[in-house]
């Protein structure tokens, strides 16, 4: 579960606890935020999300709201978005079946925020993080990423990062260099 920046798993006993990490050395803990997820995982760095723009020409429930409350109504619905969205296993649209509901409101408007999310390129931030984190890119089904471009370090070459010459005992001496 994701609430605004840090990460929530569900407990044994049925309440909601924070996600931490400890570091095995210091003992020091800290929540996983979704800041620290970014990084961990390489996800692109969050930008700035409009979502006015593309719920305008829309047929939705909030159009007419839209034209004389611009800026209540895209927060209004970007809420119901990210609540739809969290409320899914996998952050995919598709996992949003309103078959069940009888036509009405609840109905129209959940087939909205669906459509909604079809066309968007990606969610609001932590969400767009944890989609980055959780998608699954298999083209053919090995379960695997792929990573293009990736520079590859000669480690019989100076390290820049680290203003050192690389070498065997150094290597002994950091094993992280190995």
């Amino acid at each position: 579960m994701i609430s605004n920046n840090n990460v929530f798993i569900h407990s044994s006993n049925g309440r909601i606890a924070p996600l931490m990490t400890v570091n095995p050395v210091t003992g020091a803990t800290r929540f996983v935020t979704s800041d620290l997820v970014r990084e961990a995982y390489l996800a692109p760095a969050p930008i700035d999300w409009d979502l006015a723009t593309p719920l305008e020409g829309r047929n939705a429930p909030w159009t007419e709201s839209l034209s004389t409350a611009r800026e209540e109504t895209t927060r209004a619905v970007e809420a119901g978005l990210t609540s739809v969205a969290r409320a899914t296993k996998y952050l995919d649209p598709d996992e949003i079946d309103v078959s069940s509901l009888v036509e009405g409101r609840a109905k129209v408007h959940l087939m909205a925020l669906k459509h909604l999310w079809h066309d968007l390129d990606r969610l609001p931030e932590p969400l767009a993080t944890w989609s980055h984190v959780i998608t699954d890119r298999r083209f053919d089904g090995d379960g695997t990423d792929q990573l293009i471009d990736i520079e590859l370090l000669d480690f019989d070459t100076e390290l820049p990062l680290f203003g050192f010459w690389s070498s065997p005992s150094l290597v002994d001496e950091y094993p992280c260099l190995s």
